[in-house]
């Protein structure tokens, strides 16, 4: 299995200087994972760094959620050349039951182009139950093409019960992104296990190497 391909290689810190993302473009390359994802202000220096085979994916609304202005900063990173806009959405919003406005939302920045992949992170660790179940079913009724955990601003990231919740509730063709947390290559394969069609974090390279050393221990005669 192509795992390498499972993960958006991100940085995300607001501290990151930028040796860290060139640090960062250069390990994506060598491991040709799926995406880089990185603030938008970053995405120029991406472009001239970054292997054609690698897709660029930024975030929107981040970390908090209840910015006005996503959908025009999801289009200037569409028009700057991004495929792939990570979304975070308006929890309050959600939390008081204001519905309508979560999933037109969403819907603005997945119909801006039909070439760009929407994954919207719900931040679980603020939600129960009930209101991840909820945003799965908004999901369902929008063209946004994915659902992802988490920031990894909040105090927890992925869990493997949210996936299985999702895998109940989401139409076939939606996939999921887990992230937060995730900073070993057993945890890594647990949640591409439970039903995770990406996996964001910044231990990508720590992971493949795990990966690689297990293959090869279970390899030698």
């Amino acid at each position: 299995m192509k795992y390498h391909k499972f993960i958006d290689h991100t940085l995300l810190k607001p501290n990151a200087l930028i040796n860290d993302y060139l640090k960062l473009f250069k390990e994506a390359n060598e491991y040709d994972f799926c995406s880089v994802c990185i603030p938008a202000s970053f995405i120029e220096l991406a472009k001239s760094h970054v292997a054609a085979s690698i897709k660029l994916c930024t975030v929107v609304g981040f970390p908090l959620g209840y910015g006005h202005a996503k959908k025009e900063e999801a289009q200037k990173a569409i028009n700057l050349g991004v495929h792939e806009v990570d979304m975070v959405i308006n929890i309050t919003k959600l939390k008081s039951q204001d519905l309508e406005y979560v999933k037109n939302e969403i819907q603005s920045i997945a119909s801006l182009s039909p070439n760009i992949i929407t994954k919207v992170i719900i931040e679980t660790d603020y939600l129960d139950d009930s209101e991840k179940i909820t945003m799965c079913q908004i999901l369902n009724e929008t063209s946004a093409q994915y659902i992802k955990t988490s920031t990894g601003f909040a105090k927890s990231g992925a869990q493997l019960a949210d996936i299985e919740l999702f895998k109940k509730h989401l139409h076939p063709d939606k996939k999921i992104k887990a992230s937060g947390g995730i900073r070993d290559s057993d945890t890594f394969l647990k949640f591409i296990e439970a039903g995770a069609s990406r996996i964001g974090l910044s231990a990508g390279v720590k992971v493949m190497e795990e990966l690689k050393s297990s293959y090869m221990s279970h390899n030698i005669k």
